[in-house]
């Protein structure tokens, strides 16, 4: 993970804000398809959700 962390500490503002925009666009489509029952891997949800949490930190560093 650590890798992947300072992947996106080398990610300039606009592409970090581009990635959560995209990251919850797929997490809204992955609940629609929970809520309708045809989501198989639910595990999804829960990376997504932090790999979110993941940008939302590094671009709280950024602005240090």
């Amino acid at each position: 993970m650590k890798k992947n962390f300072q992947e996106l500490l080398s990610k300039d503002k606009e592409e970090l804000e581009k990635m959560i925009e995209n990251l919850k666009k797929d997490l809204l489509k992955l609940r629609i398809e929970l809520s309708q029952g045809r989501l198989k891997n639910y595990r999804k949800i829960r990376e997504i959700k932090r790999e979110i949490a993941r940008c939302f930190t590094a671009l709280k560093q950024k602005e240090k």
